[in-house]
């Protein structure tokens, strides 16, 4: 019972890690990719796989930062890497950094490409039991992914009952000092679980909780349907990877559960997005004149197959009109009279420009019956679901042609 006990509290160790990001998005190339989590302990060996993709030889520096409590804590020097073109290499925690202490170490990895010649490449781990092979994946994710937004890790449960249930909760900095807020919210109600835990994180430093049911001091019992949010806790935003695990405590089974955020602090991926003045101040206006109509171009970059809304907003949208355009120049919402595209569906991912994402243009003007010198104001909100860029405007011309 006590070995099966211990190999469980090993197992917990590991089993959490991640951030900001999805699950993991197949754009999950870098030239500086991150390890959430990586392990070498008396129970569990991490298996590290590098793919160069590149047409020549690249050198890679390979760091491993130690989490707090194990036998390595903070920075460990560990032997850098030479991968031929298209070329995969693996190696375990141990290999590659010989100098860790004896005992159970854990905690996140970095490797970087050493010559920055932006040669992106790919990491995968697979950490799994010494004697039986049970264990879990996990994707190394380019370093841009983490953030300090919110993010959210659903679904995680504790039940006393066989086979077990506990939940176990990760923070993490990436190179900067950085705050950190952890709470447990009831998933149906909404209501916080026990109390909020904060802190703070030095650079490159890693806090793991044990049952995290415990660690916020939720009373006895079985939880289920329950979400963690954990967020950045400091002025400026620096990075928190945040990560949970549910393990069963009979095979100790465990999943890996990244904080998926909302609303990325990512400008170009905002799933809402409004703007009435270019990045310098200057106003979104259309000037009437008479007989001549101008029509402002805006240029926006969304991420097909989606679900799209774009609309104007002030004061003077009954007098104004737009239109949107997919890649193909196709007019695709809008139109003459109409100060919204109405919510439209992009259509299946090859229906679109090749099937490669690129600019969809928002084009807008004054409606035809306005003949009177007039200058109006004007603003852009589009909703989506895969997220877009600032409506920048790249043009401004006397031909309104719709």
């Amino acid at each position: 019972m006590l070995k099966k006990l211990f190999r469980g509290i090993l197992y917990v160790a590991l089993l959490a890690g991640a951030s900001r990001a999805h699950a993991m998005s197949i754009d999950g190339a870098g030239t500086i990719m991150v390890l959430p989590v990586i392990a070498q302990t008396p129970t569990f060996t991490s298996e590290v796989t590098v793919f160069n993709p590149q047409s020549a030889t690249v050198d890679y520096t390979v760091q491993f930062y130690g989490a707090n409590g194990t036998a390595t804590v903070g920075a460990v020097a560990c032997s850098n890497l030479t991968i031929p073109a298209n070329t995969a290499v693996q190696f375990s925690l141990a290999s590659q950094c010989p100098s860790l202490n004896p005992g159970s170490n854990f905690g996140r990895m970095t490797i970087s490409e050493q010559a920055l010649t932006s040669q992106p490449f790919f990491v995968y781990s697979r950490v799994s039991s010494n004697c039986c092979g049970e264990g879990f994946s996990i994707e190394g994710f380019p370093v841009g992914t983490f953030e300090g937004g919110t993010g959210y890790v659903t679904g995680l449960r504790r039940q006393a009952a066989a086979p077990g249930y506990q939940t176990n909760c990760f923070v993490a900095s990436n190179g900067e000092a950085a705050g950190y807020r952890l709470v447990l919210k009831n998933g149906a109600t909404g209501a916080q679980i026990g109390a909020a835990l904060t802190g703070a994180l030095g650079a490159n430093e890693m806090i793991r909780f044990l049952d995290i049911f415990s660690a916020v001091g939720a009373a006895p019992g079985d939880y289920s349907n329950v979400r963690a949010e954990i967020s950045e806790d400091t002025t400026g935003e620096p990075t928190v990877i945040g990560f949970c695990t549910v393990q069963e405590n009979v095979s100790f089974g465990s999943d890996f559960r990244i904080a998926k955020t909302l609303e990325p602090h990512d400008q170009a991926r905002q799933r809402s997005v409004s703007a009435s003045a270019t990045r310098l101040g200057q106003p979104f206006t259309v000037i009437l004149n008479g007989p001549l109509l101008t029509k402002n171009t805006h240029v926006v970059y969304f991420r097909h197959p989606d679900r799209i809304s774009c609309s104007l907003t002030g004061a003077n949208t009954a007098q104004l009109e737009m239109q949107i355009k997919d890649p193909e120049n196709n007019v695709v919402g809008g139109g003459n009279n109409l100060a919204s595209t109405g919510e439209f569906a992009t259509g299946a991912k090859s229906a679109v420009n090749g099937g490669t994402n690129g600019r969809w243009l928002i084009e807008v003007s004054g409606r035809s019956e306005l003949i009177l010198p007039i200058v109006l104001p004007y603003g852009i909100t589009c909703t989506s679901g895969n997220g877009s860029t600032f409506p920048d405007l790249i043009d401004t011309s006397l031909l309104d042609d719709f």
